[in-house]
């Protein structure tokens, strides 16, 4: 039984707005073979900055339609597409609804933000975010359909990830103005970051040698482990099972060296950790190597730490084999012999970290990117390796610096993203009623207004304050009406005093140095 259950993530963001995202012309479909599951053409969203010649191309993430077998992988495709196979005469409904719409705008936060306080580096780029509608993170090349039921008529099912890629890049160039680049980052998240890795040095031949361009897979390096249970490669064999429905290693949708490498393992070529040592163009890889979604998907993980509910021994030697797998991997396929490549790989429970799209899940999903992104502030993480954040590492190796950021925080202890199984949620302010002379300290008390990770728990007795922290061996200071001085000399030197203001929609401590805190529930 789990100590502490996993929630199930959804890693599924499609942005939705009352308009579609605008579709490349139908000629331009025709002429590459584009096609979305359905037969519709790919759509994308545009943020133009016809002053600068750099731009930033993001490949929409949301899983893969996959499955052990042939016939699984089959189904789960159809399904996505809106439809059915085996097909089958009569009336369906399909709970999926293939048709993307957008926000007309690429601005998804992080990396694609429009903010400089949030993006300093890249803010002015022209940036295009490509919408996800193949399901075999744009490397599908299957030339003929596969026949389905799609509301009770005959229909077809299309695997053209790969050239839907084309088709979308060819028109950026032909029609929004790519064509006149100097710089481009091709980045993506999830099932977007692995076509990253599929698709950067098949992007390099699409372009002039006089274009700079980089790689930026963000929670793309899936990892090909045994599950903590079943002691299997488990998670290989939805790819296995799918390939030859997707056909993306038969019609070299993916990197053409790590085919070549792979001739009797082609499958190998469909997670990043072995196509890594083939990518030829510089990449950064942004990852956490406690990834929230591979935790449950890839290594089945029975139990998730927090600081109120731990795992056992052998769940935490578990856990902790995997990150030592995961930095290895990382290490050998991306760094070693590759001086030109970077790596932020950090210990946090997160999935995405360079967008914020979507930080609306119940799970620390597009959250990381800057203390000052949505997603980061919702869950209270300040993420950040060797006193970087995501967007000054990145920023810094872009501009030419090595950073090679591998989290010296082996298990769950990096102070800058303590996952606490919920987010920090504000309890209702009241009246300050003292009790023996004093107002109640006693509570989880965060930063304010961007929470911190470290969490400040006081206790009370009367009107004396404790705080779990060794440097005050326990005494924190006394409480009189309103106020707390603080009397433990570790703590700023003992010589803080904070009112406690009861306000709506939570309590503050408010400290004469300034600072200010809110107090959580637990």
């Amino acid at each position: 039984m789990m100590t502490h259950m996993i929630r199930t993530i959804s890693a599924l963001c499609v942005l939705s707005s009352s308009w579609a995202s605008p579709a490349i012309p139908a000629a331009v479909a025709n002429k590459f073979g584009a096609k979305c599951l359905d037969g519709s053409p790919p759509t994308y969203d545009v943020s133009l900055n016809k002053t600068s010649s750099q731009w930033v191309l993001f490949l929409e993430g949301g899983g893969w339609c996959y499955g052990a077998t042939v016939a699984a992988a089959t189904a789960d495709c159809a399904a996505r597409g809106g439809a059915q196979w085996p097909p089958k005469s009569g009336d369906y409904d399909s709970p999926v609804v293939t048709a993307q719409v957008g926000s007309g705008s690429a601005d998804i936060g992080g990396i694609m933000s429009s903010n400089p306080a949030i993006n300093p580096d890249f803010y002015t780029w022209n940036k295009v975010f490509m919408h996800y509608c193949d399901g075999s993170s744009f490397g599908g090349g299957r030339a003929d359909p596969i026949a389905v039921t799609r509301a009770g008529a005959p229909g077809d099912l299309w695997l053209r990830g790969r050239n839907n890629f084309d088709a979308l890049v060819s028109y950026f160039s032909t029609t929004l103005g790519m064509d006149s680049a100097t710089d481009i980052i091709l980045s993506g998240g999830s099932a977007g970051g692995l076509a990253v890795f599929y698709n950067l040095d098949h992007f390099a031949t699409l372009l002039p040698p006089s274009v700079r361009l980089v790689g930026f897979p963000d929670a793309g390096f899936f990892m090909d482990v045994k599950g903590e249970t079943s002691g299997k490669y488990d998670y290989r064999a939805n790819f296995q099972g799918a390939d030859p429905v997707w056909n993306v290693t038969g019609s070299g949708g993916t990197n053409l060296k790590c085919l070549a490498a792979n001739a009797g393992e082609k499958w190998k070529c469909l997670m990043a950790q072995y196509i890594a040592p083939h990518v030829e163009t510089p990449m950064f890889v942004m990852n956490s190597d406690y990834d929230a979604w591979q935790m449950e998907h890839v290594l089945g993980a029975q139990c998730i730490p927090t600081p109120t509910s731990a795992c056992t021994g052998d769940q935490n030697a578990s856990l902790r084999s995997f990150r030592d797998q995961f930095a290895a991997a990382i290490t050998a396929g991306v760094i070693d012999g590759k001086p030109k490549n970077g790596v932020f790989l950090d210990s946090c429970y997160v999935h995405e970290q360079n967008v914020d799209y979507c930080s609306n899940q119940g799970m620390p999903n597009c959250v990381g990117w800057s203390p000052l992104s949505p997603g980061s502030k919702k869950w209270g993480y300040t993420t950040a390796v060797s006193g970087r954040t995501p967007q000054q590492a990145f920023g810094a190796w872009w501009k030419g610096e090595t950073v090679v950021a591998i989290d010296d925080h082996k298990f769950w202890d990096n102070p800058t993203c303590v996952y606490l199984g919920h987010t920090p949620q504000p309890i209702p302010g009241a009246a300050c009623k003292p009790s023996g002379g004093c107002c109640d300290f006693s509570g989880i008390w965060y930063n304010f207004p961007t929470p911190s990770v470290q969490l400040h728990n006081f206790t009370q007795s009367n009107c004396s304050v404790t705080f779990p922290w060794s440097h005050c061996h326990g005494s924190m200071g006394n409480a009189s009406g309103d106020t707390l001085a603080v009397t433990c000399p570790g703590f700023y030197g003992g010589k803080l005093k904070g009112i406690l203001e009861p306000a709506k929609p939570y309590d503050l401590i408010k400290w004469s140095n300034g600072a200010a805190w809110y107090r959580a529930s637990a």
